[in-house]
């Protein structure tokens, strides 16, 4: 067993000698212990946590400090959102825009399973832990073709798996394109 791990670990080596990875915020080469999100050491202490007892539950702003904070901020009482509550494991400013834009927009697929994987560490998934499936909002067909993928199934199924329920694409995208 010890000649399969070195063996392993030698072409690892290999492989980021030929094709070394790069923080996907600012561009530094990743140690090899740098981990599944793509950031380097100095970017993932840049990451700001959502602090849900001090965001609104409906779009997550930060909400006022030094007073009890209202479940929800003027824009989502105004109108409020179609979910119940929203959840997210950083805010969104970088180097998590960058993360979110590589997702998206550049298919770098890991950071799906990256992603659910810091959720479940972060304790976000476990107050989902009743439900009966993950649906993913799907994508209007004009991205989904220009995409090739849509990212809320790539995310949505590593977060099904964790919670051991089934990822179902229930619902249908109608209107015009983009809505």
């Amino acid at each position: 067993m010890p000649c399969a791990r070195g063996g392993a670990a030698l072409l690892a080596g290999l492989f980021e000698l030929i094709w070394p990875r790069f923080c996907l915020a600012c561009a530094e080469r990743l140690a090899a212990g740098d981990g599944p999100l793509g950031l380097c050491a100095r970017c993932r202490t840049r990451l700001a946590p959502v602090d849900p007892r001090r965001a609104c539950r409906g779009c997550l702003s930060p909400l006022p400090a030094g007073r009890d904070p209202l479940p929800l901020c003027l824009g989502c009482r105004r109108q409020k959102p179609p979910y119940e509550r929203a959840i997210a494991l950083w805010r969104y400013r970088p180097p998590a825009t960058e993360l979110v834009r590589a997702f998206k927009f550049h298919r770098v697929d890991h950071l799906g399973e990256a992603f659910a994987e810091a959720a479940e560490a972060a304790g976000l998934l476990a107050p989902l832990a009743d439900v009966d499936m993950v649906v993913p909002v799907p994508l209007a067909w004009p991205r989904l073709l220009g995409r090739g993928f849509n990212q809320a199934e790539r995310f949505g199924r590593p977060v099904a798996r964790r919670l051991g329920v089934p990822l179902v694409r229930a619902l249908a995208r109608r209107g015009l394109p983009g809505t």
